[in-house]
C-alpha cells in the first residue's frame, strides 16, 4: 500500500506540473502533430490518467481502510485533477473521436470515485468540488446539441448521454452531496435551469427512438432501468429544490415521461434488488406525496390521469388479485400513505381534478371494475372505498353543471326572495374578496352580524393563499358545499337526519347533534357532535367550531326544528377547507308505493381555510 500511495503522489506531481500549461493551450493547432510539435502536456496527462484507472480499477479488491486512505491521498488533490478533466472535455471536439468522449471519460473516472466512497468525508470543501464537477458535466451534456429523432443505436446513446448523467445520478440519490447539489441548483441562473430541464425532456425523445424498435421485437429484453432513473433524479430535485421544481412544472417532462412508462410496460425495471413494473415505479414517483405537497403540484393530476395514471393504478391491483400479494405493495414509499387511491381522493376536493377522476373512472373497462368491485378481499375493499366516495363527488359535479347556483354567506338569507328571481345573483365582498351574497341586503345585513369583523384577516389569509396558488374560486365554494349536502343525503338513507326519526332511534345519538365528515381519509368518516362537545372540539389542534359565525349558526339551528347543522373537512398539504352549512329536509315522491323520498337542501353556508403551519404539524394529510 505505501508503493501504491508513492505512485499516486507522483502521479499528482506529473498532473499538476502539466496542469500549469494548460492555460497556453488555445487554438486547435496546440492539441496536434508529431515528434517534436506534438503536446506535451496532453501527452503527460493522458498518461497519468491511464495510471490513475489502473489505481481505480484495483478498488474492489481493497478493504475499506485502503479505500479511504486512497481517497485520503486524493481530496487535497481534486482541484489539479478536475483542472485537467475539465480541459479535456471543454476541447474534446479536438482531441478524440466521437467528440464527446473526454465528457464521457471524465464522467467514468469521478462515478468510478463515487461508487467507491469519493464523497464519504465531512470535509466541505472535497465534497463541494465533487458535486461541481458533476454539475459540470451535466451541464455540459445538456447545453450540447443533440438531433431528436436521428438513429442512433443503444451502445452510442449510453455513451454519450446515460454514461455522462450518472455522476450527478450518485449526487442525486446520496447526502450529503445531494445537499450541497441542491443548494448549487438553486443558486443557478434561469438559462441554466430551464437546460437541465431541458436534458430530461430531450431524453423523453431520445431514450424510445433508440429502444423501440427492440422494445416491439422483444419487451423483456430492453432493460427501462435509465428511464427510472431519469425520472427517480427528476423528483428527488422538485422535491429538495423549489427553483427546479418552479422551472419543471411548466413544461410537459413529467407527462412524457408516464407516457413513455405506459408505452414500455412490458421493459425490465428493477428496484430494491427485484423486478418491479415501470409504470408503478414512474407513477409512484410522480406522486410521491411531499412533491404534492408543494404549490401548484396537484393541477398536473388531470393531466396525468389522462396519460393513463388510473388505469396504472387499476392494472396494480388487478396484479394483486392474481398473485395474491397485498395491494400497491410496490409503490413508494412502504407506508399506509402509498396507497394512490388515497392520494387521489384528498386531491377529489378540486372540481377540476375530481371531473378528471370521474372521467377516467368510466372509461376504464367494465370488466376491470366488476372484477375489483367483486372482490372480497383488501384489495376490493380498497376500490369500493375510493368509487363510493368518489360517487358523492360526481353527484356533486352533476348538479354543478346542470346549471348555475347561487349560495350566501348571510345567516338571515331569505330563501323565497331569491328562488323568486330569475336566475342566481352573486355579489362578493370588494376588499377581502372571500365572502359572497346573493344580494346587496344580505351583505348588508352580514356586514353588521359579523364581516365587519372578519373582513381585515380574511383579505390576508387570501393573499396568503394566492401566493401559494390555493385560493378557492366561487365554483370551488360551490362545489364543495354540493359535496356536503350530498353526503347528507347518502347518509339519510342510513340514518335519520330530522325530530320525526330520532323519536326511538336507538343509537346514543341526540337529534341536534352537528354532523361532521372527515373527508381527510378514505373511506370517509362520519361524526356526530353534540353543540356542547363542538365548543372545544378540534382537529389537528384547530379548534372547529369556535368561530362567532358558527356559534351563531349551530344556535339558529337549535332554535329551529325543522333545521340542522352539518359540516365537512378535506385537505391536502399546507391547507385544509373546512365547509360549514345550514340544511332543511324536504320530501321528493317517488315513483313507488314507498313513502316519499327525503332529501335535505341547503339554506347558507360559508367556508374557512385554515393553515397547518398555524397548528401542530406543518403538513394536513398526505
Amino acid at each position: 500500500m505505501s508503493d501504491s500511495k508513492r505512485a499516486l503522489v507522483i502521479i499528482f506531481d506529473h498532473l499538476e506540473a502539466q496542469s500549469e500549461l494548460l492555460p497556453s493551450l488555445r487554438f486547435p493547432q496546440d492539441f496536434h502533430g508529431s515528434g517534436a510539435q506534438r503536446s506535451p502536456p496532453i501527452a503527460m496527462i493522458h498518461t497519468c490518467l491511464d495510471g490513475l484507472d489502473g489505481a481505480i480499477k484495483g478498488f474492489p479488491d481493497l478493504s475499506d481502510e485502503h479505500k479511504e486512505e486512497f481517497f485520503t491521498l486524493l481530496r487535497p488533490r481534486l482541484t489539479v485533477l478536475f483542472r485537467c478533466l475539465k480541459f479535456l472535455m471543454r476541447y474534446s471536439p479536438f482531441l478524440y473521436v466521437p467528440p464527446y468522449l473526454g465528457r464521457s471519460q471524465a464522467a467514468i473516472r469521478l462515478t468510478e470515485m463515487l461508487k467507491y466512497g469519493a464523497q464519504s468525508t465531512e470535509d466541505p470543501d472535497s465534497l463541494e468540488q465533487i458535486v461541481d464537477f458533476a454539475l459540470a458535466i451535466w451541464l455540459n451534456i445538456a447545453a450540447s446539441l443533440g438531433e431528436e429523432g436521428v438513429a442512433m443505436s443503444p451502445e452510442i446513446y449510453e455513451d454519450r448521454y446515460l454514461i455522462a448523467y450518472q455522476p450527478i445520478s450518485q449526487c442525486i440519490c446520496h447526502d450529503p452531496s445531494r445537499t450541497i447539489l441542491v443548494q448549487k441548483i438553486d443558486a443557478l441562473d434561469h438559462k441554466s435551469l430551464e437546460s437541465l430541464v431541458e436534458f430530461f425532456r430531450r431524453q423523453c425523445h431520445l431514450w424510445p427512438t433508440v429502444y423501440r424498435e427492440q422494445y416491439q421485437q422483444n419487451p423483456a429484453n430492453v432493460y427501462c432501468g435509465a428511464l427510472s432513473h431519469y425520472v427517480t433524479g427528476m423528483m428527488l430535485l422538485c422535491k429538495e429544490s423549489d427553483a427546479f421544481f418552479k422551472t419543471i412544472s411548466k413544461s410537459q417532462v413529467p407527462n412524457l415521461m408516464l407516457s413513455l412508462a405506459q408505452e414500455f410496460s412490458g421493459g425490465i425495471c428493477t428496484a430494491d434488488d427485484r423486478n418491479t413494473s415501470l409504470p408503478v415505479e414512474v407513477a409512484s414517483r410522480l406522486l410521491q406525496p411531499r412533491l404534492l405537497l408543494a404549490d401548484r403540484a396537484h393541477w398536473r393530476i388531470p393531466e396525468f390521469l389522462s396519460r393513463g395514471l388510473l388505469d396504472i393504478i387499476t392494472d396494480s391491483l388487478l396484479s394483486a388479485l392474481r398473485t395474491g400479494s397485498e395491494p400497491f405493495e410496490d409503490w413508494k414509499p412502504k407506508s399506509t400513505a402509498s396507497n394512490p387511491l388515497k392520494r387521489l381522493y384528498y386531491l377529489a376536493h378540486h372540481p377540476r381534478i375530481s371531473k378528471a377522476l370521474i372521467d377516467a373512472i368510466l372509461s376504464l373497462p367494465a370488466s376491470v371494475k366488476d372484477t375489483l368491485s367483486a372482490d372480497t378481499g383488501a384489495t376490493g375493499k380498497l376500490w369500493n372505498d375510493f368509487a363510493r366516495e368518489m360517487k358523492c363527488y360526481q353527484d356533486a359535479l352533476d348538479i354543478l353543471e346542470a346549471g348555475p347556483l347561487a349560495i350566501c354567506d348571510c345567516l338571515e338569507h331569505d330563501l323565497d326572495a331569491e328562488q323568486s328571481q330569475d336566475g342566481p345573483s352573486v355579489h362578493e365582498c370588494s376588499w377581502c374578496q372571500t365572502a359572497v351574497y346573493c344580494s346587496h341586503q344580505c351583505q348588508r345585513a352580514d356586514w353588521e352580524a359579523f364581516h365587519r369583523n372578519e373582513c381585515a384577516n380574511s383579505r390576508v389569509r387570501r393573499v396568503d393563499q394566492e401566493v401559494h396558488q390555493f385560493h378557492i374560486s366561487y365554483r370551488s365554494r360551490v362545489f364543495k358545499l354540493l359535496h356536503l349536502q350530498v353526503m347528507l343525503n347518502e347518509l339519510g338513507l342510513t340514518k335519520p337526519l330530522s325530530n320525526q326519526d330520532w323519536d326511538g332511534y336507538q343509537d346514543g345519538n341526540h337529534k341536534k347533534d352537528i354532523i361532521l365528515f372527515k373527508a381527510t381519509s378514505l373511506p370517509v368518516d362520519t361524526y356526530h357532535i353534540s353543540a356542547e362537545r363542538a365548543q372545544t372540539y378540534t382537529h389537528m389542534g384547530f379548534p372547529l367550531f369556535n368561530d362567532d359565525r358558527v356559534r351563531a349558526m349551530i344556535e339558529q339551528c337549535e332554535r329551529d326544528e325543522d333545521a340542522f347543522f352539518a359540516a365537512s373537512i378535506s385537505s391536502l398539504g399546507r391547507y385544509g377547507v373546512l365547509t360549514y352549512g345550514m340544511f332543511l329536509e324536504d320530501f321528493v315522491d317517488t315513483d313507488s308505493d314507498q313513502r316519499p323520498l327525503k332529501r335535505v337542501y341547503l339554506t347558507t353556508g360559508f367556508m374557512r381555510v385554515f393553515d397547518a403551519a398555524e397548528g401542530e404539524a406543518g403538513y394536513f394529510n398526505l
